[in-house]
């Protein structure tokens, strides 16, 4: 349903498998981190994307992530990406 919108971005807040990162294959990457986390249960859903390394890694180790962080991290990286640039008409 995506594929067939008129928007320009889309945002995905949570992707566990491949086929799903497959699906979209020029998508900008992030992972959040937390060290302070157990680690991942024995279920795919928990490790099948351990191993793909994202365009961008956020530390939230000890909850170190504040709003004005994300906020920084949006407006210096991902909005000087060629992809959030205004399309000349």
């Amino acid at each position: 349903q995506i594929s067939q919108t008129d928007v320009d971005v889309v945002i995905i807040t949570d992707c566990r498998f491949q086929v799903e990162l497959s699906t979209f294959p020029e998508a900008i990457t992030i992972r959040v981190i937390n060290r302070d986390l157990p680690t991942p249960m024995n279920h795919a859903s928990e490790t099948e994307l351990l191993d793909f390394v994202p365009d961008y890694f956020l530390d939230n180790t000890a909850h170190a992530l504040k709003y004005g962080h994300i906020e920084q991290f949006v407006s210096t990286t991902l909005l000087s990406l060629p992809c959030f640039q205004p399309h000349s008409v």
